[in-house]
């Protein structure tokens, strides 16, 4: 087995209605995110300091935190993959977002006015900043709905203690956004987990190749997700073999279409007899090569190989003539790769013991990897 030990991002096509994977649209917005807070807070300096006395250092000091908070805030969007989106980089996305939401709601102290028109200026800013977090509701409710109050209770209260009834109105105005809001934070996380329910069932229709009968490659790196947090949580060992029909490109050519299905089929069967257990994944993985992945959860490297050899063995067992080879029958090469999911970047121990195995993708990239390093044997 060959190793990896680089981060791989995986290509294939996900299911992007989940809370997590939903954050992977952001990235394209994060210019726009950081300019935002940048020209609002300078909007918002620039109005105290017709009001504040000029030179005033807690303004300067404001400002750089926000643009400081802005900027880290775009830079954890900008790094959001979709194997790396991982429970790190999301708690610091949290913690970020978080604290944006505190310096914001520090204004409401600090950049105070009792002009009523700059009060009016304040609050509308402090609103457009409360709809720019509300992607945090995918996350989390709670953490959502906990920014909200950092962001906007300093100056509810500040226009509360204020002696004038129209000043006093802004505070209704700010509990009726407030209330708005997560009204429509709860309607939006039905809507979405009713296109989530209507998407893993149009999947469920197109997950298994009609072909071979066994599952498609899009379906399959779901799976491979599930198992491999599965796999991390238990400290369990995960396995891939990756199948591949020896020179199927070549024999495309020399076979109409009903003699290349019947060749898929019987692939398919022979990793049937194989791969018996139900914890086991059949995939046909690439339609193009005909590979084949096998995922084996709770199978250590040893026993993987073993299952590995047994596959090519099954495979010439069936005697199937090789077109382009006259009096050959045909055979397949595989990759074998094996490792114990680690889901927490921060575990260095565990890193240092079993190599960087922190994504999915590296596990697929590792069999293929080995599956072209047989071929590239059997070829010299």
């Amino acid at each position: 087995m060959e190793n990896n030990h680089q981060p791989v991002r995986n290509t294939s096509i996900q299911i992007a209605s989940t809370p997590q994977e939903q954050l992977l649209f952001l990235k394209q917005f994060g210019s726009i995110y950081f300019w935002l807070h940048v020209f609002a807070a300078l909007l918002l300096c620039i109005l105290a300091f017709t009001e504040i006395v000029t030179g005033n250092p807690a303004v300067f000091i404001w400002f750089c935190t926000v643009v400081i908070l802005a900027t880290a805030y775009w830079l954890v969007n900008s790094r959001f993959t979709q194997d790396a989106l991982m429970e790190e980089q999301l708690r610091r996305y949290r913690i970020i977002s978080i604290l944006l939401c505190v310096a914001w709601g520090l204004s409401g102290l600090l950049l105070f006015s009792d002009d009523p028109v700059s009060q009016a200026i304040h609050l509308c800013i402090l609103l457009i900043i409360a709809i720019s977090i509300w992607p945090m509701s995918l996350i989390s409710t709670k953490i959502f709905q906990t920014q909200l109050a950092l962001l906007l209770i300093p100056i509810t209260i500040m226009l509360a203690l204020q002696q004038n009834s129209k000043t006093n109105l802004l505070c209704f105005v700010i509990l009726a956004f407030v209330t708005i809001t997560v009204l429509m934070t709860k309607i939006f996380r039905r809507i979405l987990d009713a296109l989530l329910n209507k998407e893993q069932s149009l999947i469920g229709k197109i997950s298994i190749d009609p072909v071979t009968h066994l599952m498609s490659s899009r379906n399959f790196d779901q799976i491979l997700k599930q198992e491999w947090r599965r796999s991390a949580r238990d400290r369990q060992p995960l396995s891939l073999i990756m199948v591949e029909i020896d020179g199927f490109r070549e024999m495309e050519n020399q076979l109409d279409t009903k003699e290349v299905k019947k060749y898929l089929k019987t692939v398919a069967d022979s990793l049937r007899t194989v791969a018996r257990r139900g914890s086991d994944t059949l995939a046909h993985y690439d339609y193009v090569d005909a590979n084949f992945a096998v995922l084996l959860p709770g199978t250590s490297e040893k026993d993987a190989t073993e299952m590995a050899k047994l596959l090519k063995q099954k495979i010439v067992d069936t005697a199937l003539p090789n077109p382009i080879a006259l009096e050959q029958i045909i055979q397949a090469s595989v990759g074998v790769s094996s490792c114990e999911p680690v889901m927490r970047t921060t575990d260095k121990r565990r890193h240092a013991i079993l190599g960087e195995a922190a994504y999915p993708a590296s596990l697929v990239k590792s069999a293929k990897q080995a599956l072209k390093q047989q071929q590239t044997t059997t070829i010299e």
